[in-house]
């Protein structure tokens, strides 16, 4: 080989060494720099030892030419790739958390935005941007581009959770692949699972911020005290509020830029989320101007912009504002303290204030300035439209749901389009129209351009428009579950997807699926004539004929079918729902289960075709899954639930039943294979209460008897068989039913391990021959006589026995029915409430779970000074409760354990009226109620406010059948009206209600009832007022419980409150959960 040949390898492979160190690819240059090394010595070691034949400096030559094609070659690779990512768009996105569609300066927002207000100047604010109403689902569906409900994410994730699967792509690995550096600064909230769930590891190169929903702004310390901080997967125990650093790190970040790639960063501010604290100097710009939590509130609103502003400084100062596309946009509506106006709702909710917030786009020489763009989309769209806008391709194995909008935004015109949004309840938005299928099956529809604010349901007038919307979010409800593609509209845009996992109603005979009806509910059998005349309830016979020759009743839901009519297809017929009337064509020949079809399904729960050589029915039914993992959260669980009108005042006594096969393998923890049925009054807009019943043990029961009697070989477990409950409904004014079968804490390992339902059925029955007569009314509750009565303050009397000259020192289980209170009558609140149980799985004092239940005689102890009746309390429930820790979240969940207490309450002999009083708004942002006790039943249980102190939104869906849960600092507490709080008499509606716990401003609170059949909330005469309360002659000023109603217990402190109780979080009180 030449001296000059050498010289020349050497120097073309140092040059493209050099290339490599100048593009900052260590690990490339690194292999140029050592091939360069190895062919110097192979180049000097032949030329030194000229003794090789021609053919082999040949050889040696070929292979050097080789070496320097492929290493030119992947200079030119490289080179082209650069070029491409260099000429892409850098992109920042600035996502606020729980901000609301009012809370910005271009919206009329009370804080100062201009940094906000300057990007919707410069860039295009997008009028129809809807997210999720919760913070998890919005993040997962951003970063996927996918509904969430189709991985399991319909709710905010817990610390507990598996969170977002790893089996789902995220979309910043697009970009990443495409050559950008991604990162992601600020709030994460998919999961803490483990390292494989980490932002670092799903697409990210850097991450900085914290994990969880929500931590101290200052502190850094997530719900359980401990710091949530960090950069990369180290955490930080670092000083600032944390706004400040999140938007420091972003400046830091463009500022220091090294690399020529470009950047994608999401900047995922915790503001303006709870807890609610900002700066000083901040909080003092704006009082005076709005109330305390109102001003906290746009001081933390006040910081993000600040922050957001030095964020765009730095990309000006580093030039690159022509060359980087700025997104700004919420997660969901307003929570407590922000405002959504003027739309209607908030966080958690479907309503316009939860889901459709402020978005802006800022694209300079792309997107026209300053223009206002039409087209509906949804923060799923977010990262299509951006990789459109840069030119990165996603390439996924799952179907997107998010879908590029970038050709709409820069020629500013508007396409037919459909979307669907949800948590727990569902909305389908097509153009101007949007229809919401609430949980408990009913529905609502609104013109969107008529009507932006929801104001008019408009479901009855539109009823073909409901009839066609509700279809079609039934047929995505579908796709969802079988996670397919989903279907291009007309227009040949995608039309969007639902999050349930419920199944259509079948096609009709042209092939295209029929409507569906609000309530869902499914025809009853025809009548004599041939066609259909009312509703049935599951399988049994239709009621009577009305008078005019129709029949009145109502089905139990989406129940079984009867067979058809003998023209062999089903008449059309119209269905009434808690909210409109639709007309419903239903499909030909129905197999059995068919109209299970319909059924709300969670978690681990499909339905599908029902097949065993060994049953005798192939139909179809709802399935139970004890082994299969169907929604990917690391739980077994699900559950299957119905709708019923079938109820009335007059009768109170129901039986609740399924045909069900447990499969030889079915298997489930603790007993948790159940019935429920949950109480709704006014058509479901009002929880009332619920019970559940445990099945599973009449399974394992069964199954232990299918065994033959001579060779005691097993017959095989798989045998259809009833399972019932009987109930009570708990109101009269009960008027819609929940019916529910589901399970938790699957443990199956093998197949065969479903349960399975093909039917589920309601009926009246006759009261039961043991059920126990109700108490004797507060009006037949034994009179004292005056005269002998001993005055111990207030409206409090000590009715002596044989003997007794003067009060006890303490009043207790032995002697509660002497403790008298006057109202209309004498009565004993205490009577019945003052010995509870220890129960097994609650923690004692000491915190040790407690084996055995323990009998606790002086769970309350009442003793008077002369102002306060003092009460010692344990603060044990002195009914049945959930189980809890409940692990499964998408039943009663909740993670903390009941404990024994030590509280001591004192409640005002003499209670007096707060002049200054204020009621609770909707969100309680005035902070009219603290979060903590805000009083005590008379069974020594405290009462909270209506808030969720994690999810700052209306708790008590989250609550066991007696209304109670714990909270994180383990105490049980009552959200609303305490139905399973003892008294010595009935409250059964047949007169005013009596006292069952006090305020801590001394005022009483008394049951729902204000007079036989009348709920206080619904008195006109003498109605409640915003704290509900109110007076009588004989009562005086008193609250009354509102159930299903906010704001549940009292609505704000009416009189002077009382500061020995320190009522919030003092006094052991704690966060409220």
């Amino acid at each position: 080989m030449k001296p000059t040949l050498a010289l020349h390898f050497i120097h073309r492979l140092a040059m493209v060494a050099a290339l490599a160190r100048a593009w900052d690819e260590h690990r490339f240059h690194h292999r140029l720099a050592t091939v360069a090394t190895l062919a110097r010595a192979w180049i000097a070691n032949k030329t030194g030892h000229r003794l090789a034949t021609v053919a082999t400096e040949g050889r040696y030559c070929i292979n050097g030419v080789l070496v320097l094609a492929a290493l030119l070659s992947m200079q030119s690779l490289c080179v082209g790739d650069d070029v491409d990512a260099q000429k892409r768009k850098n992109i920042v996105i600035l996502l606020a958390d729980d901000l609301g569609w009012g809370d910005v300066g271009f919206h009329g927002g009370a804080a100062d935005t201009p940094n906000i207000d300057s990007l919707a100047k410069d860039g295009v604010r997008l009028n129809r941007f809807y997210a999720y109403p919760a913070c998890s689902p919005a993040r997962a569906a951003m970063l996927t581009g996918r509904f969430p409900h189709r991985y399991g994410i319909s709710g905010p994730v817990r610390p507990r959770d598996e969170g977002l699967p790893t089996s789902e792509p995220l979309l910043p690995a697009a970009f990443q692949k495409a050559g950008y550096e991604t990162s992601l600064i600020g709030k994460w909230h998919l999961g803490l699972a483990g390292d494989q769930s980490h932002p670092i590891r799903r697409g990210f190169d850097q991450f900085y911020g914290f994990l969880d929903a929500s931590i101290d702004y200052y502190e850094h310390t997530a719900s359980r005290g401990k710091i949530d901080w960090q950069r990369g997967g180290t955490t930080l125990d670092e000083k600032g509020y944390s706004t400040d650093l999140l938007a420091d790190e972003a400046v830091r970040q463009i500022r220091n830029r090294r690399s020529r790639k470009p950047y994608c960063i999401v900047v995922s501010f915790n503001a303006p989320h709870s807890p609610f604290q900002a700066p000083q100097n901040l909080i003092a710009k704006y009082q005076g101007k709005l109330s305390a939590t109102e001003a906290t509130y746009a001081a933390m609103v006040d910081s993000m912009d600040q922050g957001i502003g030095r964020i765009l400084d730095a990309i000006d100062d580093r030039q690159l504002r022509q060359d980087t596309i700025v997104v700004f946009a919420s997660d969901n509506g307003a929570a407590r303290a922000g405002t959504n106006k003027p739309f209607r709702g908030q966080k958690r909710q479907v309503y316009e204030g939860g889901i459709h917030v402020p978005c802006v786009i800022r694209a300079p020489g792309l997107l026209k300035a300053g223009s206002e763009n039409e087209q509906l989309c949804a923060i799923h769209d977010l990262f299509p439209t951006l990789a459109a806008a840069t030119g990165v391709s996603i390439s996924s194995v799952k179907p997107l749901d998010g879908d590029s909008l970038w050709s709409q935004l820069v020629s500013g015109k508007a396409t037919s389009r459909t979307i669907v949004i949800a948590e727990n309840d569902h909305a389908i938005i097509h153009d101007d129209w949007k229809l919401i299928q609430f949980a408990d099956g009913g529905t609502e529809l609104f013109n969107l351009r008529r009507d932006p604010t929801e104001e008019r349901n408009v479901a009855g007038s539109e009823a073909k428009i409901a009839s066609q919307l509700l279809s079609k979010l039934i047929q995505y409800q579908v796709i969802v579950q079988t996670d397919g593609p989903v279907p291009p509209s007309g227009d040949g845009s995608y039309a969007g997807q639902s999050v349930g996992r419920t199944q259509p109603a079948p096609p009709s005979g042209d092939g295209s699926y029929a409507g569906q009806s609000a309530g869902r509910t499914q025809p009853a059998p025809p009548s004599g004539d041939g066609s259909y005349a009312g509703q049935s309830v599951g399988r049994t016979q239709p009621a009577p004929p009305s008078g005019d020759g129709s029949y009145a009743g109502q089905s139990v839901g989406r129940t079984q079918l009867a067979p058809p009519s003998g023209d062999s297809s089903y008449a059309r017929q119209s269905v009434v729902s808690g909210r409109h009337t639709l007309a419903v064509t239903t499909a030909k020949e129905l197999q059995e289960g068919e109209s299970l079809a319909t059924a709300t399904l969670r978690g681990d729960a499909k339905y599908g075709v029902l097949g065993d050589p060994r049953v005798e029915s192939s139909g179809r039914g709802i399935r139970l899954l004890s082994s299969e993992d169907v929604d990917g959260n690391g739980t077994l669980a699900g559950e299957a639930s119905l709708t019923s009108d079938q109820v009335s005042a007059d009768q109170r006594w129901y039986r609740f039943y399924i045909s069900g096969l447990a499969q030889d393998n079915f298997a489930v923890d603790q007993d948790e294979l159940y019935l429920k049925v949950e109480f709704f009054q006014k058509r479901g807009t009002d929880s009332l209460d619920l019970i559940k019943e445990r099945i599973y043990p009449q399974v394992l029961q069964e199954r232990k008897d299918f065994f033959d009697k001579d060779t005691n070989e097993s017959l095989g477990h798989s045998i259809w068989r009833t399972y019932a409950m009987d109930f009570r409904t708990p109101f009269a004014e009960v008027d819609r039913l929940k019916l529910s079968v589901g399970f938790a804490n699957g443990k199956a390992q093998t197949g065969k391990s479903e349960f399975w339902v093909n039917s589920m059925d309601i009926k009246p029955i006759d009261v039961p021959a043991n059920y126990e007569a109700a108490k004797p009314t507060l009006q037949d509750f034994p009179q004292p006589d005056e005269s002998k009565l001993i005055a111990l303050g207030g409206r409090w009397y000590f009715n002596p026995k044989a003997g007794q000259r003067q009060a006890p020192k303490q009043f207790d289980y032995t002697n509660a029915d002497q403790l008298l209170y006057k109202t209309d009558r004498y009565h004993a609140p205490f009577a019945g409430n003052m010995s509870s149980w220890l129960r097994a799985g609650y923690l004692d004092f000491n915190g040790d779970e407690v084996t055995k239940d323990q009998y606790k005689p002086y769970a309350v102890i009442v003793t008077f000074t002369d102002e306060h009746l003092v009460m010692r309390s344990r603060n044990l429930p002195n009914h049945p409760t959930a189980t809890f820790p409940d692990r499964w979240r998408m039943l009663d969940g909740n993670p903390s354990y009941i404990k024994e207490q030590a509280n001591t309450w004192h409640i005002p002999l003499e209670p007096k009226r707060d002049p200054n009083a204020i009621a609770m708004d909707e969100k309680n942002s005035n902070q009219a109620l603290p979060m903590g006790a805000i009083g005590v039943a008379t069974n020594g249980v405290i009462f909270f406010n209506p808030f969720d102190h994690i999810f700052e939104t209306d708790a008590v869906w989250r609550l066991d059948r007696c209304c109670g849960h714990p909270s994180p600092r383990q105490q049980y507490h009552y959200h609303k009206y305490p139905v399973c709080v003892k008294t010595p008499w009935s409250d059964e509606g047949q007169s005013h209600s009596g006292v069952i716990g006090f305020a801590f401003d001394g005022f009483p609170v008394y049951g729902p009832y204000e007079s036989k059949g009348l709920l206080a909330k619904d008195d006109t005469k003498n109605p409640l007022n915003d704290f509900n309360l109110h007076t009588d002659p004989d009562r005086g000023p008193h609250y009354h419980v509102t159930p299903g109603e906010y704001p549940h217990i009292i609505g704000g402190y009416w009189g002077q409150i009382d500061t020995n109780n320190r009522p919030g979080r003092g006094n052991g009180a704690g966060n409220q959960r």
